[in-house]
């Protein structure tokens, strides 16, 4: 069959849009770990980052494989871990714009240091990608697999505060400067956040996908 330019525009945007999101996290990594090292690892918005940028870089070379009219075999797994790795940058953009920039500042919180890039930029295209561009199928349990990273995260930073190990790093998870019933509150809140935009996303993706 004859490649139309149609065929190839959707994957060269795709591309672009990947190769800005590498860019931009690299630059965001430098800021951060130059301005609190390896204390950075304490933080979800690092580490959701970290797993777009590894499934921005696969996602570029599948993009590139398009364009050459090349096909590649379709992986369960990374389709699955790249579904985790948008929903966390997205869930991170949330949580920020609802709970941290109230607190901070939303110019603070949005446009400073490495923020702009993790914050707001990265999110943003990294969902635009992957509900525009990049074609997929999940099933239910595809859905709950998209959240192990936030419920891990969770689990491992609560247990932390508790063995006061770390404090934090973000005040909903200083369990000790808070009574247990808002700790609840917060996990219920951020995880059933978290499974409601996994089902948006997956409906977005779906409904409005331009790659047949």
């Amino acid at each position: 069959m004859k490649t139309t330019k149609k065929d190839k525009t959707y994957p060269l945007i795709g591309l672009g849009i990947n190769l800005l999101i590498i860019v931009l996290e690299i630059i965001g990594f430098i800021i951060i770990f130059k301005d609190i090292g390896l204390e950075s690892f304490y933080y979800y918005t690092v580490n959701s980052n970290i797993l777009l940028f590894i499934t921005s870089i696969i996602m570029s070379y599948y993009f590139v494989q398009a364009i050459n009219n090349k096909k590649v075999k379709d992986s369960k797994v990374f389709s699955v871990f790249r579904y985790m790795s948008v929903l966390s940058v997205v869930v991170t953009f949330f949580v920020v714009l609802t709970v941290l920039a109230p607190q901070y500042g939303f110019v603070n919180m949005v446009f400073k240091n490495s923020f702009f890039a993790h914050h707001f930029l990265c999110p943003i295209l990294g969902l635009v990608s992957f509900v525009l561009f990049e074609k997929y199928v999940f099933n239910n349990m595809d859905t709950f697999r998209s959240l192990y990273y936030t419920l891990v995260y969770a689990i491992v930073l609560v247990i932390l505060n508790i063995a006061k190990v770390i404090e934090g790093p973000y005040t909903f998870l200083e369990v000790y400067n808070q009574n247990i019933f808002v700790s609840v509150f917060w996990f219920i809140a951020i995880f059933g956040g978290a499974a409601c935009f996994s089902l948006i996303i997956r409906f977005l993706n779906k409904k409005f996908c331009l790659v047949k």
